[in-house]
C-alpha cells in the first residue's frame, strides 16, 4: 500500500473535489484514500497530525459531495446542473 504527502493529498483534493466536481473524480478520489495507508510514526508530530486531518478533510468533502447531487453554492457538480 503506498503512503501519500500533505502536497498529494492537496493535489486531489484540488484536481477532483474543488469547484467543478462530478460523480466519477470523487469516486476517483475516495478510490485513491482508499488505496493508501497514513504511516504511524509513533508520537505523533505536527506533520503527522496535519497529513491525518487533511487525509480525513479530503475523504469528508469527497463522500459529502458525491451523497449531495445538486450544486451547492460556489461548487458546482458538472454531472447535476
Amino acid at each position: 500500500i503506498p503512503e501519500t504527502s500533505v502536497s498529494e493529498l492537496r493535489g486531489l483534493a484540488w484536481e477532483y473535489c474543488g469547484i467543478l466536481r462530478n460523480a466519477t473524480g470523487l469516486e476517483t478520489a475516495i478510490r485513491f484514500l482508499e488505496s493508501i495507508r497514513l504511516v504511524d510514526a509513533g508520537k505523533p508530530g505536527l506533520a503527522s497530525i496535519e497529513l491525518r486531518n487533511i487525509y480525513d478533510v479530503v475523504g469528508l468533502i469527497a463522500r459529502s459531495a458525491l451523497a449531495r447531487r445538486e450544486s451547492r453554492g460556489a461548487h458546482y457538480r458538472t454531472d447535476y446542473p
